[in-house]
């Protein structure tokens, strides 16, 4: 059992919007679904200073097929929305040091799985091992990777 658990209550602060991020990520996680971002409210001449963050569940909103007249061109397809209400609103105040949680609605109308964390687009990235010989081949392509190469030289 975490005893770090990650709850969330209206009013509570923060000192940045990464601390934010990591809480919000971290509470997800420890309930079983995937947060998120939907908004995020500039300041209108600064526009690093950011004034409002909104996270909301993956599973949000409805499904807006793009289905066309021509049936042939069309395929089935499910979808995973389901209007889920759970939403968290964050908001920096102009006169303000901290951040503070304004909006809270922790329910959800679906079964949260763990196993639906892996499978969200959200998480689907390749390691950093992966990504670092990646960037190796591509960097590093003229050079003689293989034995055989070298004889043929």
């Amino acid at each position: 059992m975490n005893v770090n658990k990650a709850i969330l209550k209206v009013n509570d602060t923060f000192k940045d919007w990464n601390e934010v991020d990591v809480i919000v990520n971290q509470h997800a996680r420890q309930t079983d679904f995937v947060a998120i971002k939907i908004r995020k409210d500039l300041d209108d001449v600064d526009k690093m200073i950011v004034w409002r963050r909104v996270y909301t569940c993956w599973k949000s909103g409805t499904n807006k097929p793009k289905k066309v007249e021509n049936i042939t061109l069309n395929h089935d397809a499910t979808t995973t929305k389901t209007k889920c209400p759970w939403q968290a609103s964050f908001y920096f105040g102009k006169r303000a040091a901290t951040i503070h949680l304004s909006k809270f609605n922790n329910v959800h109308n679906h079964q949260c799985d763990p196993v639906t964390i892996e499978f969200a687009p959200k998480n689907q990235h390749f390691p950093q091992a992966m990504l670092d010989k990646i960037e190796h081949y591509t960097v590093n392509r003229h050079e003689v990777t293989s034995y055989k190469e070298k004889e043929s030289i």
